[in-house]
């Protein structure tokens, strides 16, 4: 209880001493030489541009299937030969697959190792025999002889449907090609990993954090991941529920605090909060073993910021700082 009360009170003085850029305000504003200089802007640019191509691909596959199930499969469907037929449904089936995955199982991909691996050989594979099978009937142009007039139509809208996926085949493979690249061969994770002074152990946290700009550029704004850095991905990380998600924000902030080159602009953000600053108050506080390590990253991290200097982190709004900490001395003494 003792140890408890001193904690409290230190972090009651911690909290007095740092100064607070604007109270109006959750982040501070960096300078644009800041931005690029952060090493995950990298990461971030790999997964926007992946989210493109797949963005692209899926376009794509939409124009084909509406191509294939209104046109040929809809008025043309009496005039296809069964080649064509059979072609055209593999090509659905394969599409429809994906189509799904990326609707609806997108995270869970990402979050899997395995079924992650299984994916990319899925849509590697796929790739490669729609290429394949499209480019062949584009050659031959083998569509069987009909009527003239009818000939024409169905021609036409055989060759526009095999072009097109032909076409997101080919998105496919060079999206496919860039991330292993990046990610595999030039080992992009590994080396933002280390430009953040993470130990390789913390890897796990930079893949996800590519992970979940991946997915949300997706699923949602093509440019959300251009708008993402690591401050705000711990922050976030830090009001989880679950106390893994909390060491992990709070391990990711301690490293760009006292990094090198990175600690003033992570400050600067950091210290912009008032949320951040109460939340990591509150971990520093906490006295269950099991969150020894949360308590020393919060520790190091409101250390830093308190002894930072004043034109770092800006004007103070030292009135609302007392009143934090006067309020969660407060509870602490209710609890």
């Amino acid at each position: 209880m003792a140890s408890n009360s001193t904690s409290t009170t230190e972090a009651m003085v911690d909290l007095m001493r740092i100064q607070i850029q604007s109270p109006s305000n959750d982040h501070a504003q960096v300078s644009a030489n800041d931005v690029i200089a952060a090493p995950e802007k990298e990461l971030i640019i790999c997964a926007f541009k992946i989210a493109v191509l797949e963005k692209v691909a899926s376009w794509l596959g939409v124009v084909g299937f509406m191509v294939a199930t209104v046109v040929l499969l809809g008025g043309l469907v009496t005039l296809l030969e069964i080649k064509d037929f059979v072609l055209i449904g593999l090509l659905l089936v394969i599409e429809g697959i994906r189509i799904i995955f990326r609707m609806h199982y997108t995270q869970q991909l990402m979050m899997m190792p395995i079924i992650s691996f299984i994916n990319r050989w899925f849509q590697l594979v796929s790739a490669i025999i729609i290429d394949a099978l499209s480019t062949m009937q584009l050659a031959s142009q083998d569509f069987g002889k009909i009527e003239k007039a009818h000939n024409t139509i169905r021609d036409i809208s055989l060759n526009i449907f095999y072009a097109v996926v032909l076409v997101e085949a080919h998105v496919l493979l060079a999206k496919n090609a860039f991330f292993e690249w990046k990610v595999s061969y030039c080992e992009l994770l590994k080396k933002v990993t280390n430009e953040c002074g993470l130990d390789l152990s913390d890897m796990i946290s930079i893949e996800r954090f590519f992970n979940d700009a991946y997915y949300k550029s997706v699923t949602g704004n093509i440019f959300y991941a251009l708008k993402m850095d690591l401050i705000i991905f711990a922050e976030e990380l830090l009001v989880s529920s679950s106390g893994e998600e909390q060491l992990t924000g709070a391990r990711i902030l301690e490293a760009l605090s006292i990094h090198e080159h990175l600690s003033d602009a992570a400050l600067c953000k950091i210290g912009a909060s008032t949320a951040v600053i109460k939340r990591l108050i509150q971990m520093r506080t906490c006295n269950n073993i099991f969150e020894e390590n949360i308590r020393n990253s919060a520790n190091v991290i409101l250390r830093k910021l308190a002894h930072k200097e004043p034109k770092v982190l800006g004007v103070a709004g030292m009135e609302e700082a007392m009143g934090s900490a006067s309020t969660l001395l407060n509870s602490y003494h209710l609890d």
